[in-house]
């Protein structure tokens, strides 16, 4: 029979006496690392500014450029209605 560690290992060993002879390291706590909160970046959008009096072509270019999906086969009142949305 070998010695490990000083203590003669032996099959019938009970548990008390294996941890003893093998004792299990220290249990730490993991460190928590909290996650970087990233704020969105919040874009000033310009007020828009339009009168159901300009022509299509005006309307059309004001509210694509606002990010609305009308096309030149939208009606004035169509696009007109879709520039009443973003109010």
């Amino acid at each position: 029979m070998k010695p490990i560690r000083g203590i003669p290992f032996v099959a019938s060993m009970r548990p008390h006496r294996i941890s003893r002879a093998f004792p299990q390291p220290e249990m730490v706590e993991p460190e928590v690392v909290e996650p970087e909160v990233v704020e969105p970046e919040v874009v000033a959008v310009p007020s828009l500014v339009w009168d159901a009096s300009m022509r299509k072509g005006d309307l059309l270019k004001i509210a694509q450029d606002a990010g609305l999906s009308v096309t030149e086969t939208n009606t004035k009142a169509q696009i007109i209605a879709a520039l009443q949305t973003l109010e």
